[in-house]
């Protein structure tokens, strides 16, 4: 499955590789946290919005939010293992 991620301001695609935090911004879109959390990912509004300020996921919100956005699992843990060095 293929997904395109649109940019939430101007809707252009955005390129990849991107950060995490913008992949899942980018796949929420218009809803608010709490459409997202309930209809979409089952991940708590509160965790999504961390999420997206660049916070720490959990192991579990990581892995059902990887797969909501597309992203691999690999790639995001090496994106915060090396943010956490920087």
């Amino acid at each position: 499955m293929s997904i395109t991620l649109r940019c939430p301001m101007c809707g252009r695609p955005l390129d990849s590789p991107v950060p995490f935090r913008v992949a899942v911004r980018a796949k929420r879109g218009p809803m608010t946290f709490a459409q997202a959390s309930h209809k979409e990912t089952g991940v708590s509004a509160a965790s999504i919005c961390r999420i997206e300020n660049g916070k720490r996921p959990g192991v579990e919100s990581l892995y059902v939010l990887c797969k909501w956005t597309g992203c691999s699992p690999e790639s995001v843990l090496r994106e915060l293992s090396l943010d956490a060095k920087a």
